[in-house]
């Protein structure tokens, strides 16, 4: 019998929610005895420089492409079409079944680290990644960006009190201006306003903690991460050892 496949359609969005989607086909399809075809992706959103390697090395950023079947090899009558709604739902509804302990999320962790340094903040500090995603003029969106400076602050007090014995280090990740964040200025904070994007996801993916935003970015590199994970509520859901903040 001929194995059967699945595999995502092409989307034109930014690199959490397209990253997000390989991953949950590629963890559907251990779940049901399946296999995961991959097609690099064409077309994303947020090339702020207008690279035009932008889209080559976000592919091999993911380092998907070499571990996995190349869709276009594959008989089409052997890719089994199943909707992406159907997947998410079944996946946000057995999250933990999903992401607990799982041969194929450990296999997409180590496709990541493979051509990437572990040792992105290279210091001695337990460090502490803080996603505040805020508007920008390449993306309309509001939802995420307006959340509070005083929900921030809550979450970096609580973790600096509860890690007071830690040589800590916060790391502000945002965009915009450095002048509206200076109510984050304290000695053992520093900032990464407007850095590259896979210089930001590493730095996530790597930290001791990673705080989130209401954004697929940051959410989809939790999944990466073997650090302590605050989650802020929103439409995708915590697996049970994250902790969630009010």
């Amino acid at each position: 019998m001929n194995k059967k496949y699945i595999s995502m359609n092409p989307r034109i969005d930014g690199f959490g929610a397209q990253y997000l989607n390989i991953i949950y086909f590629i963890l559907y399809a251990y779940h049901h005895n399946l296999e995961y075809a991959h097609e690099n992706i064409k077309n994303m959103e947020h090339n702020y420089n207008n690279d035009d390697n932008f889209i080559k090395n976000m592919n091999e950023f993911m380092n998907i492409e070499n571990n996995y079947m190349d869709k276009s090899k594959i008989n089409h009558d052997d890719i089994i079409n199943i909707q992406q709604s159907e997947i998410y739902r079944d996946i946000q509804e057995n999250i933990d079944v999903y992401l607990s302990d799982n041969p194929a999320l450990n296999k997409i962790k180590k496709c990541f680290w493979s051509n990437k340094n572990k040792n992105h903040y290279n210091n001695d500090k337990f460090n502490v990644a803080v996603h505040i995603r805020r508007h920008n003029i390449h993306d309309s969106r509001i939802d995420g960006t307006n959340t509070s400076d005083e929900y921030y602050l809550s979450v970096i007090t609580h973790i600096r009190e509860k890690y007071n014995t830690k040589n800590i280090q916060f790391h502000i990740y945002s965009q915009g201006n450095i002048e509206n964040f200076n109510q984050y200025i304290f000695d053992d904070t520093v900032f990464h306003i407007n850095e590259e994007l896979r210089s930001t996801f590493v730095g996530f993916v790597s930290a001791d903690i990673l705080v989130l935003s209401r954004s697929s970015f940051s959410y989809i590199a939790a999944f990466l991460s073997d650090g302590e994970i605050y989650y802020i509520e929103h439409l995708s859901k915590p697996i049970k050892n994250w902790i969630k903040c009010i």
